[in-house]
């Protein structure tokens, strides 16, 4: 298949992603600006259920349903009051940590580029857009520590290569592609000692709190966004259930992303960046008198676009989708299994435990 048609396939697939996300959102555009403005000012969301507040606190606090009616009204009103915003030095460390498992995808050599990270026993974690098939996935390469480093000592990067014969679990309705790694990059450097992230269930952040996104925006070295970076909106029990929305920096090769809570912990797989459509139908440009544009000029100049928020795939959808995916072989089904089982382990608490700190 020539380069053309792969790049063609790939522009009807992002248009696809693109209009569904944005029906989504515009569904939920008051709710998000409003949480923006609750953000803005440190705190929760005023929006945020009662349900979602509960089970942040029970989750963070390891505490009993029998235990929570006498404490919710007292930590709830906690949470809710402005945020300190002052923060233990701890918190870059961790990042730093955080970081080490994310890595540069590159497809047919360049021909487009994504992000992602290990999640276990080999496998690695991006959107269904940036490796399709297990074809693309052969023909692709993820490289780890591809950073610029003007500071301390400089790691070199590691590159392995996809092995989808061993894993591969795709799915396009929620964006996501799991996919075993080489065991060893050409230096001799084990996959495991990059780490990995878990995915866990619900109640790990509220709306309204901050993010931080670790990315490789345009195939660029290894960024992040974190500041002016909420979390917005989840909408449990509706159409939009599976995702989630956040603001935080992100371009072209960012898809694929972990997005992170104060705490380190994934709280969603970034997978579109979504602009202000007019009524028109056209999109909205940057800068107060800036104009319009058409969905074709988009694609080729997304910088120039004003954005509402990015989309991302809850983290406890995509943990009940592994989960429950029926797999092509029994080595693949256990494999898989391994992984939920290490999830829910007690190494999956730390990340000192699941991520190594470097030599």
């Amino acid at each position: 298949m020539s380069n053309e048609i792969l790049t063609e396939s790939l522009r009807q697939l992002d248009k696809k992603i693109l209009d569904a996300a944005h029906k989504r959102l515009a569904e939920r555009y008051e709710k998000i600006e409003e949480i923006k403005l609750d953000a803005c000012q440190s705190q929760i969301a005023t929006l945020e259920p009662e349900k979602r507040l509960k089970t942040y606190v029970q989750r963070k606090l390891n505490i009993s349903d029998e235990l929570l009616p006498d404490t919710a009204a007292l930590l709830l009103e906690a949470q809710i009051g402005v945020s300190d915003d002052i923060i233990s030095i701890e918190f870059l460390e961790a990042g730093l940590l955080a970081a080490r498992p994310v890595g540069r995808v590159s497809v047919f050599n360049d021909l487009w580029l994504g992000s992602g990270f290990l999640v276990g026993k080999g496998l690695f974690l991006t959107n269904h857009h940036v490796l399709r098939t297990p074809d693309t996935a052969a023909a692709s390469a993820v490289r780890f520590n591809y950073e610029d480093n003007k500071f301390g000592k400089h790691l070199p990067a590691s590159e392995f290569f996809f092995k989808p014969e061993e894993f591969w679990l795709t799915n396009e309705d929620l964006d996501y592609t799991l996919v075993a790694l080489s065991e060893f990059d050409d230096a001799g450097t084990h996959i495991d000692s990059f780490g990995w992230h878990p995915l866990k269930k619900a109640g790990k952040i509220l709306q309204g709190m901050p993010v931080n996104i670790v990315q490789h925006p345009d195939g660029d070295w290894k960024s992040i966004a974190l500041h002016n970076s909420h979390f917005l909106l989840v909408d449990d029990g509706s159409d939009a259930d599976d995702f989630c929305w956040y603001t935080g920096d992100t371009r072209k090769g960012s898809s694929g992303s972990p997005v992170f809570s104060s705490d380190w912990e994934v709280v969603a797989l970034h997978h579109k960046a979504i602009p202000q459509f007019l009524e028109n139908g056209r999109i909205k440009m940057r800068g107060k008198d800036a104009g319009d544009m058409s969905e074709a000029e988009f694609q080729k100049y997304p910088e120039k676009a004003e954005y509402i928020a990015n989309e991302g795939i809850r983290a406890s959808r995509l943990l009940g989708s592994i989960e429950s995916a029926a797999l092509e072989t029994t080595a693949q089904t256990l494999r898989r299994d391994e992984l939920i089982a290490l999830w829910s382990s007690d190494q999956a608490r730390s990340l000192l435990r699941h991520i190594p700190h470097p030599q």
